[in-house]
């Protein structure tokens, strides 16, 4: 996948609660494997969160060797930490994060 778009989780199929009680999955941590394990990602956008801003998305090392990330939007989206890394982002031509900060 090169591009991924993640505005409207409400469109899902299942509900947030339906995810962690089946699936043991919250949208930060799909978000979270998305980040590590898709290596070739080259444009991310994701503007809703489900949870509330009690709920952090940690951006560690591991998450910025995207090598081929050209564009990144983040908003109203909980960042706790920061990790160096996103130097890594050689080919980075947009970079956006609003209402990053937790509560």
């Amino acid at each position: 996948c090169r591009v991924a778009v993640i505005d409207d989780w409400k469109a899902l199929a299942t509900t947030p609660q339906q995810r962690l009680k089946n699936f043991n999955l919250t949208q930060i941590n799909i978000m979270r494997g998305m980040l590590t394990h898709w290596y070739m990602l080259q444009k991310f956008r994701s503007y809703f969160y489900e949870g509330n801003f009690a709920d952090t998305l940690n951006l560690t090392n591991d998450m910025l060797n995207l090598l081929e990330m050209q564009a990144f939007e983040l908003g109203f989206i909980a960042i706790g930490v920061f990790e160096d890394g996103i130097e890594n982002w050689k080919k980075l031509e947009y970079l956006k994060l609003e209402n990053t900060e937790g509560k």
